[in-house]
């Protein structure tokens, strides 16, 4: 268990609606870990606290998943925006290239064959 910073617990009020109490308060909570939460859970010994000992073990498991999975999201995300960033400059310079063969008149060409008098 400890106790919260000022910034931690106002990061805790903005972020969570339930903790809106907490905002005007001028004393810090505490927070336990995930070893302290399970070792409290361990302690008490009624049928409650073995249900709540398995809830908070589920929680703590599903939010490791969730930041493991984010994690990983992440590396993505970051190796698409280098790929990304890359294929933009390659894009940039074959637009370029583009754009001036478009804007050049092609050049003029003597015409082959034989040419009537009339002409």
């Amino acid at each position: 268990m400890f106790k919260l910073t000022r910034d931690e617990k106002n990061e805790l009020v903005a972020n969570c609606d339930r903790f809106m109490m907490m905002r005007h308060t001028s004393t810090l909570p505490y927070a336990f870990t995930e070893h302290g939460a399970v070792m409290l859970a361990c302690i008490l010994n009624s049928e409650r606290a073995i249900q709540v000992n398995i809830l908070i073990v589920r929680v703590f498991t599903g939010m490791r998943e969730i930041a493991f999975r984010n994690k990983e999201m992440l590396l993505k995300i970051e190796k698409l925006e280098q790929k990304i960033g890359t294929h933009d400059k390659e894009l940039h310079i074959i637009f370029e290239t583009l754009r001036m063969m478009i804007s050049t008149p092609p050049p003029k060409r003597n015409r082959i064959g034989f040419k009537a008098d009339d002409e």
